[in-house]
């Protein structure tokens, strides 16, 4: 019966838009998203879609290009280490790069992106971690920044895949929320559309709760083919489908359904592509809790879950299921690390040895109850729905709470939540481990909330093996470190890995050069133009 109700909104839209469709101007793209968008200046983003958004207002030092993974380059025209401790970088930044007024970005700019994230009255999520690897930030001349870090650090190149932001803007916004930060009165009221200025393809024009139009820099190095790009926040699932299908947006990326998917791909006014993806969806434990600081229990989740069911029926075998946060095709991947197969007899063996029997054997009582937090979005919704009523076939009773985005955010970052599922985009460098599970990771007041380690796990083992990672300059020995941190990982379960979604963009046929790129990010909108 959904199938039937999916297949006819759709085919409704369709024929309505055979009548007179709207369309969307010949020089905007119009994108929707089920979520708003936050926070765009880089040092505040945190959320998927902050992030790919702000890249292309202010992109980093190095980008796609200079890793092996699309079509953009970074600000910087070289970057290289400077002695042979590994502890001085010197980059060179590109004579073209300019902000939207002309100016061209400087040393001064770079100095002041990292330095200002150390301001804790600012309150960088991205504080601690800047703090932990960068000693200083010198400016050398107007093109030229040298970096002095704490220790040798293997990933640091693409940690400098990190937003540049325009100081003369950001400056005088800054020393504002500063001052009301430290007088303890309310910050100030900024214009939403002056939030971030880099130097990037696009630069912010408008800014509402739930619409953001990025307008061309008319000083763009590789200008943007369409001069304007705007995301538009539909949250209800069909709207946001019968929008795209009566023509009034371009285009959808990964928020669909592959049931709509399915259809979509009938309809001759679009084109859908998708492709396997470096995303990871995962379960998340809250590793203090009284019930999953058993690890027992934690891989009786794990077995209860039947993953290549829910593939195939959910996602039309349009993912691949994960055994570490790494995909397959990454070169730090561990293909040997635990894969937790589905299970449910030796879950419940496993429960009844954590000291949780089933109360009434196959009866309706539970051993025990969880609370599962996910966003609002309804397929999101759907799939825990599914795996709860797994958990509950072993004996685990859950009840599952959808959130909008921000209350949902704010509640797993303070760890308000037991079980929790989430995806993240952009899995490529290995030290991602060490921003998910390191104990100095841990979220708290002090960190302003920014630690990624939302499962508040500790292992010193895991710390130990991280922290040498992050300084391995031999690439094997890395490789080996990884491998040996994503087994003990699989084993101890602090989250869950659960699949590899595949990247799907649905679009009007008449958008052409549309990139899919393995990690999601929106650079490759950067060439897509509409044609006849």
């Amino acid at each position: 019966m959904r199938v039937r109700s999916w297949s006819f909104l759709v085919l409704a839209a369709g024929l309505c838009a055979a009548c007179g469709r709207r369309g969307t101007p010949a020089d905007e793209i119009v994108a929707l998203t089920e979520a708003p968008l936050l926070r765009l200046d880089p040092r505040f983003a945190q959320t998927n879609w902050d992030t790919r958004v702000s890249r292309l207002l202010a992109p980093g030092l190095v980008g796609l290009k200079d890793m092996g993974f699309g079509p953009t380059e970074g600000v910087a025209e070289w970057l290289a280490q400077d002695d042979a401790a590994g502890l001085t970088w010197v980059a060179r930044l590109r004579p073209d790069a300019r902000f939207p007024d002309g100016r061209v970005l400087d040393a001064e700019d770079v100095r002041y992106t990292f330095t200002s994230m150390s301001d804790p009255y600012l309150g960088s999520p991205w504080r601690k971690s800047w703090d932990e690897i960068i000693a200083a930030v010198e400016v050398v001349d107007a093109r030229t920044v040298r970096f002095r870090l704490r220790q040798p650090r293997a990933p640091f190149r693409t940690d400098l895949d990190f937003g540049i932001v325009d100081s003369r803007h950001a400056r005088p916004r800054d020393e504002a929320v500063r001052k009301a930060a430290h007088d303890g009165t309310s910050p100030p009221v900024f214009e939403p559309a002056d939030e971030v200025v880099g130097a990037g393809p696009y630069r912010l024009a408008v800014r509402g709760a739930d619409v953001v139009t990025l307008a061309r820099n008319p000083y763009a190095r590789e200008p943007p083919a369409a001069d304007k790009l705007t995301f538009r926040t539909i949250r209800d699932d069909n709207s946001r489908i019968l929008a795209l299908v009566g023509g009034s947006a371009d285009l959808i990326q990964n928020g669909m359904t592959p049931l709509v998917v399915e259809t979509l791909e009938g309809n001759p006014r679009l084109r859908v592509v998708h492709a396997p993806s470096a995303t990871i969806t995962y379960l998340g434990f809250q590793n203090t809790d009284a019930i999953l600081k058993d690890r027992r229990v934690r891989q009786a989740i794990a077995m209860a879950i039947d993953r290549p069911r829910i593939i195939a029926a959910k996602f039309r075998g349009r993912a691949e299921i994960a055994n570490s946060f790494l995909d397959a095709r990454n070169v730090f991947h561990a293909p040997d690390a635990r894969l937790w197969p589905h299970d449910p007899a030796a879950a419940r063996r496993l429960l009844d040895q954590a000291g949780y029997p089933d109360p009434d054997g196959p009866g309706p009582a539970p051993r025990f109850t969880l609370t599962w937090k996910t966003s609002s979005v309804r397929f999101r919704v759907a799939l825990a729905q599914v795996m709860a009523q797994e958990l509950r076939e072993v004996g685990i009773e859950v009840d599952v709470r959808p959130f909008d985005q921000a209350t949902f955010f704010d509640d797993i970052k303070k760890g308000n939540a037991q079980l929790f599922s989430l995806q993240m985009t952009d899995v490529v460098e290995a030290d991602f481990l060490r921003t998910m599970v390191h104990s100095a990771r841990i979220p708290s007041e002090a960190n302003s909330w920014g630690g990624a380690n939302r499962f508040r796990y500790r292992d010193a083992e895991v710390d130990r093996l991280l922290d040498e990672a992050a300084v391995a300059m031999v690439p094997q020995r890395r490789r080996d470190l990884y491998a040996t941190v994503q087994r003990r990982l699989a084993e101890d379960l602090p989250f869950f890995p659960l699949w590899h979604e595949h990247n799907v963009i649905a679009h009007q046929a008449s958008l052409r050069d549309v990139m899919l790129t393995p990690t999601g990010r929106l650079e490759g909108l950067l060439r897509a133009g509409k044609g006849p």
